[in-house]
């Protein structure tokens, strides 16, 4: 891949091997990653990865926000929920 890559997992833990994506943080093929899944859950503080200054680390939260869920009751159908959520605004939507 292109030296500068950007990696974001939000999938599956193991999706990505860990211990080459610390290396390849650490000679700047890959710039930086985000992640909210991780082989082993949760991840170990003390963690490469997660100490990694060009890393972002987040809970696997992300269908439970205020808006998804809103979303989600609004349309019973999954496909009508990617297609109808997927303009949200990255602010809180209630206040």
């Amino acid at each position: 891949m292109k030296k500068g890559v950007r990696i974001v997992n939000v999938a599956r833990g193991g999706v990505i091997d860990e211990e080459a994506l610390v290396r390849a943080l650490d000679s700047g093929i890959v710039a930086q990653a985000a992640l909210d899944v991780f082989t082993k859950e949760p991840p170990s503080p003390e963690s490469k990865l997660v100490q990694h200054e060009n890393v972002i680390v987040t809970p696997h939260l992300g269908a439970s926000t205020v808006e998804a869920q809103v979303c989600f009751t609004q349309q019973p159908n999954s496909k009508l929920f990617i297609i109808s959520c997927s303009f949200l605004p990255l602010i809180p939507m209630f206040g």
